[in-house]
């Protein structure tokens, strides 16, 4: 009877100590599984951060190009006109020329 007993008493004593054990690893798995997805989150939001800044960086580049762009193409624009200014004048003066002379 009192082997019995102590095979009863052992056999309890195993459950207990193997339910604890498991336990004890399913909380340390726990742990690591949100330890690890706290790393994931904060290296996703450090991605993020990081595609934003060169999102800036493109677009502050896009609008500098796009402002000198516009600086060339008014700097054309000035020259085109002052030149059609030149040749109206010289056209007036050679207008002017032939009149004087038809008359």
């Amino acid at each position: 009877m009192s082997t019995s007993i102590f095979l009863f008493g052992g056999l309890v004593l195993g459950l207990g100590i193997g339910y604890f054990v498991r336990q004890a690893w399913a909380a340390k798995q726990l742990g690591s599984l949100e330890q690890e997805l706290k790393q994931k989150s904060i290296e996703a939001e450090n991605k993020a951060k990081e595609i934003l800044v060169e999102a800036k960086e493109k677009a502050a580049n896009i609008s500098e190009e796009s402002r000198k762009d516009e600086q060339e193409r008014k700097k054309e624009i000035l020259s085109l006109e002052s030149r059609i200014h030149e040749r109206e004048a010289s056209l007036e003066k050679k207008l002017t020329t032939l009149e004087e002379e038809s008359t």
